[in-house]
């Protein structure tokens, strides 16, 4: 029975160890990382600061430890709330299949598979203002049409089951058999399927720091350090690399365990 979900442990153990890897790392670093201390700026990588200081003298090993695990957090928030946002509507859309509720859930997801997502995000948050809880929001908005999509097909397979006409002929309510019989029965392939998401968010969650719509300064984050990295490159190399590494990181290890999750099917 353990060999059988080894795929899904493993991935599992990707994504929680980059987790706790991030927070530890936080914790553990001393250096605050707002602190700005002029007579140190723009140091270069040393036993004192490992990846040396950027023009305000903050320390870039403890910026990109608070940045990263900021941007992991949101994302990981951000795919949980899409995913539950889009099994219950995709729900919906797959039990009355046909219906103007299912006509109108599809369009949404199929506008929001059309239009670029950078286009929506930042006419969204030139609406809303920067920040981190609308950066928040803006990702869950635009992320849910994926596992909505997925849902819908497999209810238009399972609603057709015995066990759930057994169900309709005892009398349960739609929404009742939705939720406890329909939905779990497609929960594990969606989630599964979903994962594949949360490099996107990622990516984007780092994209909107970039354009300056992502967490206000001084919080650090890693797009707006690779954005002050890029802008000082030719004086300060360093700036931008420890931020680089740590993005690259957290795509590459939680695509890894999205394909190992997708390989496990």
């Amino acid at each position: 029975m353990l060999y059988k979900y080894r795929r899904l442990i493993i991935a599992s153990g990707i994504i929680a160890g980059l987790w706790l890897l991030f927070e530890v790392w936080a914790l553990i670093v001393s250096a605050s990382p707002t602190e700005v201390v002029l007579s140190e700026r723009l140091l270069n990588p040393s036993i004192e600061h490992w990846f040396g200081t950027d023009d305000l003298g903050r320390d870039i090993l403890s910026r990109t430890a608070y940045g990263a695990r900021l941007s992991f957090r949101v994302s990981i928030l951000a795919w949980f709330a899409s995913l539950s946002f889009g099994l219950f509507l995709g729900g919906i859309a797959g039990y009355w299949e046909g219906s103007w509720l299912d006509r109108t859930i599809s369009w949404c997801t199929g506008a929001l598979f059309i239009i670029p997502y950078m286009i929506i995000i930042i006419a969204a948050l030139s609406v809303l203002g920067p920040g981190l809880e609308n950066a928040y929001l803006v990702l869950t908005f635009i992320a849910w049409a994926a596992p909505a999509r997925m849902t819908r097909i497999n209810v238009i397979k399972i609603k057709t089951q015995d066990y759930i006409r057994a169900a309709h002929a005892m009398g349960f309510s739609p929404l009742s058999i939705i939720l406890k019989a329909i939905l779990p029965a497609v929960i594990p392939t969606v989630l599964i399927a979903s994962v594949g998401i949360l490099p996107e968010l990622i990516a984007l969650d780092a994209g909107l720091s970039f354009f300056g719509l992502g967490v206000r300064p001084p919080a650090p984050s890693l797009g707006k350090m690779i954005v002050d990295g890029l802008s000082n490159l030719s004086l300060a190399w360093w700036i931008a690399l420890a931020p680089t590494f740590a993005l690259g990181l957290i795509c590459i290890s939680v695509n890894i365990a999205a394909r190992i999750l997708r390989n496990a099917t």
